[in-house]
C-alpha cells in the first residue's frame, strides 16, 4: 500500500507498451489504443485538480470475470460480457494496487523492460486478476470545508492523504486508482478511492450508498447503469473519465462529508 509520502524518484522510464498490452487482453490488438491512452494521461497534469505525475501500473481486481494472462489477446472471452450494458465490473473483494513483494521494499510496480519494481527491479508476477491501473492524486482546496478541517485537526491527517499548503491555503491530496476492465473500452473503467478517505464523516468503505454514489470498497459510481433502464457510459478514454466524472465525484464527496447532503443531487460536474 502507498505510504502517502510524496517521493521523488531520480529516474525516468519509457513505458514497456508490449508488456502492458499483454495485460490489457482483448483491447491489445486495437492499433494505437494503449499508446493513445498513455499520451493523453501524460498530459493530465495540465488539468486543474490533478497532481503532476500519474503512473501506469497494475493492481489486483478480483471479479467473476477473470482470464488466464497467458491467453492470446485474439482469443474471445464471454461475448455477452464484452458487449453487455457497459456497467462497471463489481469487485468481489477490495481491489489493491500492486507493490513490490521484496521485504522492506513495497514500492511501485512500473512497466520498464517488463513489469518490475521502480526501486529494486524485482519482477512482478502477473495473476488472473491483474489489471492495468493508473495511480495518481486529486488536489482539493479544503479551505471553507469547516467540518472536514475540524475533523483533520481533531484526528490528524488521513493516512496516505497528504495535506499541502500553497499561498496560505490547504489542499488535500486524494489517491485514486483507476482500473481498466477486461473488456475496455466497451466496459467503463473502475475508479477507486483509497480506504483512508472513509475515515471522514458520513461515508463508509464497505457499503453501497446511493446518497453519495458509491459502490463497495470505495468504487465511484460514475454512470447510470442498466438497472435504471439506460446506461450513460459511452466508450471513453481514461482521461475523459477522470476529468469529466471522477474529479467531480471527489469534489462532491468532500462537500457531502462536510455536511452538504444534497451534493450529489446537483448535475453539475463539480
Amino acid at each position: 500500500m502507498w505510504d502517502g509520502k510524496l517521493k521523488k524518484w531520480e529516474r525516468t522510464w519509457k513505458v514497456d507498451v508490449k508488456t502492458a498490452k499483454d495485460i490489457m487482453y482483448w483491447s491489445s490488438n486495437i492499433d494505437g489504443l494503449l499508446e493513445n491512452e498513455i499520451k493523453e494521461m501524460t498530459g493530465i497534469n495540465e488539468v486543474p485538480g490533478f497532481w503532476q505525475t500519474w503512473i501506469l501500473t497494475v493492481g489486483e481486481f478480483v471479479t467473476n470475470q477473470t482470464i488466464d494472462p497467458k491467453l492470446s489477446s485474439s482469443e474471445p472471452i464471454n461475448s455477452n460480457y464484452m458487449h453487455s450494458s457497459g456497467d462497471a465490473d463489481t469487485p468481489l473483494r477490495a481491489p489493491r494496487l500492486a507493490v513490490c513483494s521484496r521485504p522492506g521494499c513495497k514500492n511501485f510496480i512500473i512497466f520498464e523492460n517488463g513489469l518490475r519494481c521502480i526501486s529494486c527491479d524485482l519482477e512482478y508476477q502477473v495473476t488472473k486478476s491483474t489489471r492495468l491501473v493508473w495511480f495518481g492524486l486529486f488536489i482539493h482546496d479544503i479551505e471553507g470545508l469547516d467540518t472536514i478541517v475540524k475533523h483533520l485537526n481533531q484526528f490528524g491527517a488521513i493516512p496516505g492523504h497528504p495535506i499541502i499548503r500553497k499561498n496560505g491555503r490547504r489542499y488535500l491530496l486524494i489517491p485514486v486508482n483507476a482500473f481498466y476492465p477486461i473488456a475496455w473500452p466497451a466496459k467503463q473503467p473502475m475508479v477507486h478511492y483509497a480506504k483512508g478517505i472513509f475515515t471522514l464523516p458520513r461515508i463508509e468503505w464497505d457499503k453501497v450508498n446511493a446518497n453519495y454514489h458509491m459502490h463497495k470498497f470505495g468504487m465511484m459510481c460514475l454512470y447510470t447503469g442498466i438497472s435504471s433502464g439506460f446506461n450513460s457510459y459511452q466508450e471513453s478514454t481514461m482521461k475523459d473519465v477522470l476529468v469529466k466524472r471522477a474529479l467531480g465525484h471527489s469534489n462532491k464527496l468532500l462537500k457531502y462529508c462536510n455536511g452538504d447532503m444534497g451534493a450529489f443531487l446537483r448535475v453539475s460536474p463539480i
